[in-house]
C-alpha cells in the first residue's frame, strides 16, 4: 500500500474510533468482528446478530480514493441463514474530501456527518428481530443514500 493510502487508512480509521459511541445503542445481542484485510470486505467492521440470525448486519467499510475516499454502511438481511451475509437492503456512503492537517472545524464536520449516517442507520435497521424482519429485498429495491 503507498504511503498516501495509509494515510488515508489511518485518517478513516480515526474517524471510526473517535465515533465507535454511535454504536452503543446496539446491544449485547450483537457481535463485532474487526475487518482489517481488503482481500476479503475492505478495511472496516461489521455488528452482526450472535443468537437472533433475523438481526440485520451492519458492515462499515472504507474505500481509499486518490481524490475522495468514502465510508460506507451496508445493511445485510439474514432471514434467519446462519451465514454472516445475507441479501443487501439498504447502502449509505459520505464521501469525505480529504487533506492532509485538517484543521478541528473541517474534522468536526466530518464527524457530525458520520455520526448522522450511523444514527440514521441504526434508528431505521436496529429494531428487526425474528418477530419484525425485514423480508427479501430485491438487488434493485435496495434503499441508495448519500450523506
Amino acid at each position: 500500500m503507498n504511503k498516501m493510502y495509509e494515510k488515508q487508512l489511518d485518517f478513516l480509521y480515526d474517524i471510526f474510533n473517535r465515533n465507535m459511541d454511535e454504536f452503543d445503542t446496539i446491544d449485547d445481542s450483537y457481535g463485532f468482528w474487526d475487518n482489517s484485510d481488503p482481500a476479503m470486505e475492505g478495511y472496516g467492521f461489521k455488528f452482526y446478530g450472535k443468537k437472533d440470525n433475523f438481526q440485520p448486519t451492519f458492515r462499515v467499510r472504507c474505500d481509499l480514493n486518490e481524490k475522495q475516499p468514502s465510508i460506507t454502511i451496508f445493511v445485510e438481511n439474514r432471514n434467519g441463514n446462519v451465514v454472516i451475509n445475507g441479501n443487501l437492503v439498504a447502502m449509505y456512503t459520505m464521501k469525505i474530501d480529504y487533506k492532509e492537517n485538517m484543521a478541528e472545524e473541517e474534522l468536526k464536520v466530518i464527524d457530525e456527518k458520520y455520526r448522522k449516517m450511523v444514527k440514521y442507520t441504526l434508528d431505521k435497521w436496529a429494531c428487526y428481530n425474528k418477530q419484525n424482519q425485514l423480508g427479501y429485498v430485491e438487488e434493485d429495491d435496495e434503499e441508495r443514500e448519500e450523506f
